[in-house]
């Protein structure tokens, strides 16, 4: 479980973050994970988390420049 310890890590809001350092950060820690678990049993892990990024790669960074923004569902169900 260290790669998603260290997704969070690199996800977690603070006011020095940009949507371009934190896109770099992530880009450079998938990249780490993809040639360092090349195991046949890490292909799960691998696999999900490719995917799951994946999908949400374009929503992820916006809230890193404009705080407004929420960064979970959850914060942003309080408008409702």
């Amino acid at each position: 479980m260290v790669p998603i310890t260290q997704i969070a890590a690199v996800l977690e809001p603070n006011m020095d973050k940009t949507s371009a350092t934190v896109e770099w950060e992530l880009t450079l820690l998938l990249d780490w994970v993809k040639m360092t678990y090349t195991e046949e049993t890490d292909a799960g892990l691998t696999d999900n988390l490719f995917r799951y990024t994946k999908g949400l790669w374009n929503g992820l960074f916006p809230c890193y420049d404009h705080y407004y923004l929420p960064r979970t569902n959850n914060e942003l169900e309080q408008f409702f």
